[in-house]
């Protein structure tokens, strides 16, 4: 069985996200408030996981310039990215963690029924190749 390349693994994020996305008010703490005008912000769901997912050891200042390649008209605030973020329910991170493990068995084992993927917000160099 050959293990999947980074580029499957990042689609296979990528899909997940977006079907979550379809159904965002199913992973929000106030369902029909949170993320309602989603489309007139700058953060929609899927950019608020996206960006969660993406960030690294820097300041969220930072993450969220680095996120939206210093594009000024598109970076929120941090005071935006911080209310955007309170409204994810733990259950998103749980729905997208067990449909990615799923996705790729054969490379996700579990230690004590748990997938383990990452340890921390360290800074980890791997090689993509």
């Amino acid at each position: 069985m050959t293990k999947p390349t980074p580029e499957k693994v990042k689609q296979k994020i990528n899909d997940i996200l977006n079907e979550m996305g379809e159904r965002y008010w199913l992973f929000c703490k106030n369902p029909g408030h949170d993320f309602m005008r989603q489309n007139l912000g700058k953060l929609s769901f899927i950019d608020t996981m996206k960006l969660i997912l993406a960030m690294e050891k820097g300041t969220s200042s930072d993450e969220l310039i680095r996120f939206f390649d210093m594009d000024a008209d598109r970076i929120p605030s941090q005071s935006a990215f911080i209310q955007r973020r309170s409204q994810i329910n733990l259950s998103a991170f749980q729905h997208l963690f067990h449909e990615f493990s799923d996705a790729f068995p054969q490379i996700t084992h579990t230690f004590k029924d748990h997938c383990i993927l990452a340890a921390d917000g360290c800074h980890v160099v791997c090689a993509t190749n």
